[in-house]
């Protein structure tokens, strides 16, 4: 498994160097690129590893504020290519890694948060939080990670916004929405955007729980079209500025963590 990883890798560098000279001349190429990145939990054990990553891809394409994401695609920047950071889950952790790290690095980024656990009393909350965000897998998996599983508080998700940074929503209750009907994902969004709502947060974002490419379909696409400005998805690939602006956007997204032994996520190596 080891050699095979590292032939998919050396490919991938390889490709990713001679692509661009193959196809430099075409002018669709040339068109402005967003690459958006994602992160999950963020353990201050791996901050300093996280630091190193985004500053790296920040001098090779400058991180863009999710402010500026509506000038991007009505292309009033430069045609260069640019990034942007997400995190998914709403982990508790991730106030710290906004405080200290994106802080000092001048890096805004849409935080998603899942709005029913905003609401929600602290009894058992670490529990039903793990259960929402890893459905397969059974209690005694969590270890003695408990601690671990928990929201933003409230007072928290207002602080990352003192910061500069933007709320999205992550489902209502990070739910699949390919396995949901249009009544019962129109029911949900509303629910969970009058939660925002009553903590007077607007919401343009939305990012699909899961993300793969079974956890959404036409169906669920055509109903958040209708709440949402943009959909972020958790397939890979790049977003081009486009010459007619669409209301609606889908979002292509490149994860940078990863899933560790205690289901929560490390970074991956800048060669990866």
């Amino acid at each position: 498994m080891n050699l095979l990883r590292k032939i998919i890798i050396n490919l991938s560098n390889f490709l990713g160097k001679i692509f661009p000279k193959i196809i430099n001349h075409s002018k669709s190429y040339r068109k402005s690129r967003l690459t958006v990145y994602n992160l999950h939990s963020t353990s201050k054990e791996h901050f300093t590893e996280y630091k190193n990553l985004l500053k790296n891809i920040d001098k090779r394409e400058k991180f863009i504020n999710p402010d500026q994401i509506d000038d991007f695609f009505k292309k009033r920047f430069q045609d260069k290519s640019y990034s942007l950071l997400t995190l998914d889950d709403g982990y508790e952790n991730n106030y710290e890694f906004a405080k200290e790290i994106l802080n000092e690095l001048n890096i805004k980024a849409i935080f998603f948060v899942i709005p029913n656990f905003i609401k929600s009393n602290k009894k058992n909350i670490s529990t039903r939080y793990f259960e929402s965000l890893y459905p397969k897998r059974k209690k005694s998996f969590m270890l003695n990670s408990k601690v671990k599983f928990l929201p933003l508080s409230l007072e928290k998700i207002h602080e990352i916004r003192k910061l500069g940074h933007s709320i999205g929503m992550h489902g209502l209750n990070h739910e699949n929405f390919s396995k949901l009907s249009e009544k019962e994902i129109k029911i949900k969004v509303e629910e969970g955007l009058a939660i925002f709502k009553k903590i007077k947060i607007k919401i343009k974002h939305f990012a699909y729980p899961f993300g793969d490419n079974k956890s959404f379909n036409k169906r669920s696409n055509k109903v958040l079209k209708k709440y949402f400005s943009y959909i972020h998805l958790g397939t890979r690939g790049f977003n081009f500025s486009n010459r007619r602006f669409k209301s609606v956007q889908f979002i292509k997204r490149h994860p940078i963590s990863k899933h560790s032994y205690d289901f929560l996520y490390s970074p991956i190596s800048l060669e990866e």
